[in-house]
């Protein structure tokens, strides 16, 4: 998978200041098309990740990942018992 250099480093409008998403999102819609995956088109709302977000419509919203409403798993520890220790 190729991403453009610049692109790496001056971000995407889409994006505004947020280079860290137009990194995630050039990665992820780059491995996207790795597996196969076509553009898609977004009309309105939140874009999908494989919409070409480098020329994003002003109706649109930017996204960089696959499943945005998915919980981002925390850094914390856990308190729950981890399944090899719920054997014992």
């Amino acid at each position: 998978m190729i991403v453009s250099q610049y692109d790496w480093a001056a971000g995407l409008a889409a994006f505004s200041e947020d280079r860290t998403a137009a990194r995630e999102y050039l990665v992820n819609h780059g491995v996207g098309h790795v597996l196969g995956e076509e553009d898609a088109v977004c009309s309105s709302g939140r874009a999908a990740v494989m919409v070409d977000q480098t020329d994003l419509s002003d109706e649109c919203d930017a996204n960089p990942w696959p499943w945005p409403d998915e919980p981002v798993a925390s850094d914390e520890p856990s308190v729950a018992p981890s399944a090899s220790t719920e054997d014992e």
